[in-house]
C-alpha cells in the first residue's frame, strides 16, 4: 500500500492558479513554531494539539498527517498558518490550498470518530502583531467525505502508474547487464565495493585513477541494488557540468533501449534554463509563471510519461505545455527515480533534494564524484559576505524610511572601519555588536518591506542587500570554532566575511540523511584528510583501486634546482623556457603548461611566444566564459602543435579529456600550495587544533590534490603514454614524493642533466 500526506494530497490535487515568487514578507520557520505555541497558548485545556491522523482507502492508499489542532468545546479542525502584511493580500490560490489542506484533515478526523459534521477553521496568526484572524465554516462529512475520496481517487490514478513504473523499473533493474563484455583494470573491485556499501546502507570513500570508467562502475552496481535494498531514489551529484554529461551517457549505456522505464531528471540551474530571463517570475510577468500550476498535471505526465528528462527534453515538454521548465523539472524529482544534480541540491543550507528527501521520507542512496572538490565546495556553501559598498548602493535607492534603516547600519559598519586599520583581519569570534545590528535591521527592514509590499510598491533592488544580510544572518547561527570571522578594510569601504573553514559537522548531517554514500574520486588520499575534512568519521570504509597504467606509460621528470616559489619566479623564467624548449624539439606535440598564477603564466607566456616558432601558444584568461574555454579546447584537435598556458586548480585543471595526440604532455610549474596570506594561515591553526595537522590539511595535501589532477589530464587510458616535468625543487623532497601515485617512476634531474639528455 503507497503512502501519501496530506499536504503532498493537497498539493497534488487542489493547487492551482500561477507561480509567484515576487517577495511576500514571511515569517521564519522558527516564528511560525511560536506562533503557533501562543495559538495552543490561547486555547481551554481540553483543545489537542497536532492531532495524528490516518486514512486507508480500499487497502490501496494510506493518507497521513497531523492537524494543527482540535478545539473539543467548539468541535473544530483548526489549521494555523502565521503570516505578515495584511491578510487580505494573501493570494487566493494559496487560501484555497490552505483551505483543501484543513478539509482533508476534518474529514479523516469525522472518518475516524464517526462525527456527522464539523467545524473546520483557518486561524492566521499575524507575528508582529500578536493577533489572530479565524475563518471557519462547518462541513458535513458526508461532504467532507465525498471530497477527500475525490482527491485519493484523483492521487491513485497517478500512483497506480508510479506502482507499475516501480515494477517495470524494479525487473530491468534485477536484469541489467554490465554494457561491456568485460570490466577494465579495477573496474570491477570498484562495483563491488558500491555494491556492498548501497546493501549495507554504508559510506564508502573510494579512489580510483582516471581511465578505469568510474562513473561507470558506481552506476551499475548502485542501480543493481535498488530493487532488493528498497531505495527510493539515486542521486548522482557532480561538481560541473561535464560530470553531468558523463553520468548520461554512462547511463545510456546501461539502459540502451530501455531509457523510457527508468525516470531519470537533470537540475540545472535556474539562470541556465529560464526561458525570459528579462521577465520577473511571477503570473503577471512571465507567461510561463501565469496559470502554471493549473497546466502542471498534463506537463507532469507527459514528463512522466517519457522518462529520460535531461535539460533539453525538459524544456521541449516545458514548452509544449507552456509551463516553466525549471520548476516542471523541480517536480519531476518527486517522481523519477535516478536525480542527476549539482553538489548543492543535497549539500547547500536550502539543498533541494535534501529537502525532499527529508520531508517525504526517502531512502536516498548518493553517488558523490569528483568528491575532492567537496570540501571547498562545502566551505563556500556555509560561507557568506557582507560588504559597504552593497549597503551604500541600496542606500542610494530607498525612499526616507528605509534610507533611515540603512543609514543606523551605515554608522556601525563605520565603527568597524575605524576599529581596524587597513589590510585583512581575522578574528575567531563573531563582532556581537555587529550581529546585534544586523539582527534589529532584518527586524525593521522586514517590517519597513512589508509596508512597501502593501502599497504594491518593492523593486527589486530592495532586496538584494536585505538576502544578503539574511544570509549572513544565516550563517552567523552555525558559527563556531570551524568558522573565523575576516573583516577587509580598504581606504573608503570594509567586507566581512563569515568563513567556514571545516565543513565536516555540517556535511556529517547530511551524510546522516542518506541511506548510503558513495564517495568518490581519482584523488582522495591521504584518505583520513578527506574523512576528517568531510565529517565521514573515522569508521568509514576507504578503498584505494590500483592503476591500470604503468610506470612506461609516462615518464615523469623532477627538476631539483629551479625555485618557482613568488620571490624566485623572475629568475627561473630562462631556465624553465630552455627545458620546454627543448622537450618541444625531442618531442613536439600538444602540452598543458600549469602555472601558480596568471602574473607567472604572462611572465613565461609572453617570452615562450617569441622562442617557440613550431608551435601555437594559447593562454588562458581570467573569467574565461564557457563557450570561450570551449574554443580553447577546440584547438587541441586541430592539426597543429599546441602549448595551452593555464593556471594550475582552475578550469582546465580536471575534467579535461584529451586522449591520444590531443595531448602527449604536461609541465607542472608549482607545488599548487595556497597562498601564504592570513586566511590560509588561520587555517592552518584551526586544523591543528583539531585534527593535529595544520601545515598539512592547510596547505601540502590540498596543493599536491591539484597537481596529480592536472598530472591525470596526460594519461587518459590503458593505450595512452607521454611526458610529465614537475618543475620545482620541492617536488624532489621524499614527503612530496611519497603523495604522488605509486604507479608513476621518477627521475630527480637538474636542469643541465635534463637539457644534456635530451
Amino acid at each position: 500500500m503507497q503512502t501519501v500526506s496530506v499536504r503532498n494530497l493537497a498539493e497534488f490535487c487542489c493547487k492551482s492558479g500561477s507561480l509567484d515568487l515576487r517577495f511576500t514578507p514571511a515569517p521564519s520557520s522558527l516564528e511560525g513554531i511560536e506562533g503557533h505555541k501562543a495559538i495552543y497558548r490561547r486555547r481551554p485545556d481540553n483543545y489537542q494539539s497536532e492531532v495524528s491522523l490516518v486514512y486507508q482507502y480500499q487497502q490501496l492508499l494510506c493518507v497521513r498527517g497531523r492537524a494543527d489542532g482540535y478545539d473539543q468545546d467548539r468541535h473544530r479542525i483548526e489549521e494555523i498558518k502565521t503570516y505578515r502584511g495584511q491578510l487580505i493580500r494573501l493570494p487566493d490560490n494559496h487560501r484555497a490550498l490552505h483551505w483543501a489542506q484543513a478539509r482533508l484533515y476534518a474529514a479523516i478526523y469525522c472518518e475516524l470518530h464517526g462525527h456527522s459534521e464539523i467545524g473546520v477553521a483557518l486561524v492566521y496568526w499575524h507575528v508582529d502583531r500578536q493577533q489572530e484572524s479565524i475563518e471557519e465554516k462547518r462541513f458535513s462529512a458526508e461532504d467532507l467525505k465525498l471530497f477527500l475520496d475525490g482527491c485519493v481517487r484523483e492521487f491513485l490514478k497517478w500512483s497506480q502508474q508510479l506502482e507499475i513504473a516501480m515494477q517495470q523499473r524494479d525487473k530491468l533493474l534485477e536484469q541489467l547487464t554490465f554494457p561491456y563484455p568485460d570490466f577494465r583494470s579495477g573496474q570491477r573491485d570498484f562495483a563491488e565495493s558500491v555494491y556492498k556499501a548501497v546493501r549495507l546502507h554504508k559510506n564508502l570513500l573510494i579512489e580510483a585513477p582516471t581511465g578505469i570508467g568510474k562513473t561507470l562502475a558506481a552506476l551499475f552496481p548502485a542501480l543493481k541494488a535498488m530493487p532488493s535494498d528498497g531505495l527510493d531514489k539515486l542521486v548522482f551529484l557532480t561538481a560541473k557540468t561535464p560530470g553531468r554529461v558523463l553520468v548520461q551517457e554512462a547511463l545510456k549505456k546501461l539502459l540502451l533501449d530501455q531509457s523510457s522505464i527508468l525516470h531519470v531528471v537533470e537540475m540545472k540551474a535556474r539562470d541556465k534554463v529560464c526561458e525570459h530571463p528579462d521577465l520577473a517570475c511571477h503570473g503577471d510577468s512571465c507567461p510561463l509563471a501565469n496559470g502554471f500550476y493549473d497546466r502542471l498535471g498534463e506537463a507532469r505526465q507527459a514528463a512522466f510519461a517519457n522518462a529520460w528528462l535531461m535539460a533539453d527534453d525538459v524544456r521541449d515538454i516545458a514548452s509544449r505545455f507552456q509551463v516553466c521548465p525549471y520548476y516542471l523539472a523541480q517536480e519531476m524529482l518527486k517522481w523519477s527515480d535516478v536525480l542527476i544534480a549539482d553538489y548543492n541540491y543535497w549539500f547547500d543550507m536550502s539543498a533541494q533534494i535534501y529537502g525532499l528527501s527529508k520531508a517525504n521520507e526517502w531512502h536516498t542512496g548518493l553517488l558523490i564524484d569528483e568528491a575532492h572538490n567537496l570540501l571547498d565546495r562545502g566551505r563556500s556553501m556555509y560561507s557568506a559576505e557582507l560588504s559597504r559598498r552593497e549597503l551604500l548602493a541600496a542606500r542610494k535607492i530607498h525612499n526616507h524610511a528605509g534610507k533611515k534603516i540603512l543609514e543606523r547600519l551605515n554608522r556601525r559598519w563605520l565603527k568597524i572601519e575605524k576599529q581596524w586599520p587597513v589590510g585583512v583581519h581575522i578574528t575567531d569570534s563573531l563582532d556581537k555588536e555587529l550581529i546585534g545590528c544586523l539582527s534589529r535591521f532584518v527586524s525593521d527592514y522586514s517590517e519597513y518591506l512589508t509596508d512597501e509590499y502593501e502599497h504594491g510598491v518593492l523593486p527589486q533592488q530592495h532586496l538584494e542587500f536585505y538576502f544578503s544580510v539574511i544570509q549572513f544572518m544565516g550563517v552567523a547561527e552555525l558559527f563556531n570554532h570551524h568558522f573565523v570571522m575576516e573583516t577587509e578594510v580598504e581606504k573608503t569601504h570594509a567586507a566581512i566575511r563569515l568563513l567556514n573553514q571545516i565543513p565536516a559537522e555540517l556535511l556529517k548531517e547530511r551524510f546522516a540523511a542518506a541511506q548510503s554514500s558513495v564517495v568518490f574520486s581519482g584523488t582522495l588520499t591521504p584518505f583520513a584528510y578527506f574523512k576528517d575534512t568531510l565529517g565521514l568519521g573515522e569508521d568509514c570504509p576507504v578503498q584505494q583501486i590500483s592503476s591500470p597504467f604503468s610506470a612506461p606509460q609516462l615518464d615523469v621528470k623532477v627538476i631539483t634546482d629551479i625555485s618557482t616559489r613568488y620571490m624566485d619566479r623572475e629568475r627561473s623564467v630562462e631556465s624553465v623556457i630552455d627545458i620546454i624548449c627543448c622537450q618541444l624539439q625531442k618531442y613536439p606535440g600538444n602540452y598543458l603548461l600549469f602555472f601558480s598564477s596568471f602574473a607567472y603564466l604572462e611572465q613565461v607566456g609572453s617570452r615562450l611566444q617569441n622562442v617557440v616558432k613550431e608551435h601555437r601558444v594559447i593562454r588562458q584568461a581570467a573569467r574565461m566564459s564557457e563557450s570561450e574555454r570551449t574554443q580553447f579546447m577546440a584547438a587541441f584537435d586541430q592539426k597543429i602543435n599546441t602549448l595551452g598556458l593555464v593556471v594550475l586548480g582552475g578550469a582546465f585543471g580536471e575534467g579535461v579529456d584529451l586522449p591520444g595526440e590531443q595531448l602527449i604532455g604536461a609541465f607542472i610549474l608549482t607545488l599548487g600550495l595556497p597562498q601564504l596570506n592570513q586566511r590560509n594561515e588561520a587555517l592552518k591553526k584551526n586544523m591543528h587544533q583539531v585534527f593535529g595537522h595544520g601545515y598539512e590539511y592547510a596547505y601540502l595535501f590540498p596543493g599536491l590534490q591539484k597537481v596529480i589532477q592536472a598530472a591525470g589530464r596526460v594519461i587518459r587510458d590503458v593505450n595512452d603514454s607521454g611526458y610529465l616535468i614537475l618543475i620545482d625543487d620541492r617536488f624532489s623532497r621524499p614527503n612530496v614524493q611519497r603523495l604522488l601515485p605509486d604507479w608513476w617512476h621518477i627521475n630527480n634531474v637538474t636542469t643541465q642533466q635534463f637539457l644534456n639528455h635530451h
